[in-house]
């Protein structure tokens, strides 16, 4: 961010009153964003980041704070919440992996779970308060998904059997929603991580600053062994069980689904890198991967195949070139 500079490959900060409220600014500029542009919101926590590794965890708190303080004022205590929990949550724990230098997963993985328990507290807390259960709660977060869905279909007129669908199923797709709400807001806290610790990089490299993690290699993610016992497991579950369990099973399935998402776009990483794929091919590519749920599943099952066949033949890949 600005104020910040490298000297000797340490970050340090600029002392000035700018450089200090800067990542503030940043940070608040994204969130608001989001309101228009909602995908946007997902960078928030990268600029707090930056106030973390250059000022330190005080001054980086305070900035996370004061940030929050503007939103109470302007959008009220939910948003503020929701802000600390999310974005200053996950920036403090970018920050801590930085300092101790963990790996990719690890910082991936600090930098998700605990954001998803504090919302999952948040979500079971604000529950409570409604008086309502917390099934009922994401019901009717399903149902609202579903009505706005349609409304955005009927404005750019959509096919009326479309309509007629979704009106039908209402409810049961708003049921759908509930059960697999747990494990879509934890793989969007994973894609939020991920993107977060990507523009981490690409900003610190452009402007010649050491804020980056130099140890993380994507081309070289892989998940933990133990990782597919938990999707046989959610699989099987998902099966043959019913109830509470099948609901617990979905949820497994889908996270680590998107785990191995993960690994196999590492795995297709590695490859552009040992071919030398022109950076506009890569884009097209990944953009491709995203387009369809089909080929994302493809790649999923590419990163599971990798446990037991090794894709990427360390002897033969090209070290990973800054953007």
């Amino acid at each position: 961010m600005a104020g910040s500079m490298s000297v000797n490959g340490k970050v340090v900060s600029v002392r000035s009153p700018l450089a200090a409220i800067a990542p503030g600014i940043f940070s608040l500029g994204f969130f608001f964003a989001s309101m228009v542009a909602p995908p946007l919101g997902l960078f928030a926590p990268a600029p707090l980041y930056f106030a973390l590794v250059t000022n330190g965890y005080l001054i980086g708190a305070l900035v996370a704070l004061a940030a929050a303080a503007v939103i109470l004022a302007t959008g009220g205590l939910a948003q503020a919440g929701l802000y600390l929990s999310t974005c200053g949550l996950m920036a403090m724990a970018m920050a801590f992996s930085y300092n101790r230098g963990h790996s990719l997963e690890r910082t991936l993985a600090y930098a998700t779970i605990p954001v998803y328990l504090a919302g999952a507290l948040a979500f079971f807390a604000a529950a409570s308060l409604d008086g309502r259960s917390v099934m009922d709660t994401m019901q009717r977060m399903g149902l609202g998904l579903v009505d706005s869905l349609a409304d955005s279909y009927a404005g750019v007129n959509a096919d009326q059997a479309l309509l007629d669908w979704l009106k039908e199923n209402r409810e049961g797709l708003a049921g759908l929603f509930a059960r697999l709400f747990p494990g879509m807001a934890f793989i969007t806290l994973l894609l939020m991580a991920s993107l977060n610790i990507a523009a981490v990089r690409i900003y610190s490299l452009r402007r010649g600053l050491t804020a980056h993690f130099a140890n993380h290699d994507f081309a070289g993610f892989a998940a933990a062994d133990w990782v597919v016992w938990a999707l046989i497991a959610g699989g099987a579950g998902t099966l043959m069980a019913t109830g509470p369990l099948n609901t617990a099973s979905m949820n497994i399935l889908l996270i680590t689904l998107s785990i191995y998402l993960i690994q196999g776009m590492a795995i297709l990483h590695s490859w552009f890198l040992r071919f030398n794929i022109p950076l506009i091919a890569r884009g097209i590519g990944y953009f491709l991967v995203f387009s369809h749920p089909l080929m994302m599943l493809l790649i999923s099952g590419l990163g599971l195949t990798d446990v037991w066949v090794e894709f990427r033949k360390k002897n033969n890949a090209k070290p990973e070139v800054n953007p």
